[in-house]
């Protein structure tokens, strides 16, 4: 298995993401975005950055508003530097 592969699998979450995930997740649907908002997750290749976005995809996928996730991320794997 590839360790730098982004994972969906919550038993699979040792960098302890899911709790982040689920608190940012709840922030974006309980409030009214509709004018644009931004986040940026920073960090090194490998550390798991694609995996706390599909987590809170997932989060938003289970909530209660239906939101689109393909009209709220989007996402831009440029390194900077």
């Amino acid at each position: 298995m590839d360790n730098e592969a982004p994972i969906f699998d919550e038993t699979k979450d040792k960098l302890g993401f899911m709790p982040i995930a689920c608190q940012l997740a709840s922030a974006l649907v309980q409030n009214d975005l509709s004018g644009g908002f931004v986040i940026g997750v920073e960090g090194p290749w490998g550390s798991g950055k694609s995996s706390l976005v599909n987590y809170c995809i997932r989060e938003i996928g289970e909530g209660e508003r239906g939101t689109s996730c393909n009209k709220v991320f989007s996402m831009d794997c440029r390194q900077s530097g």
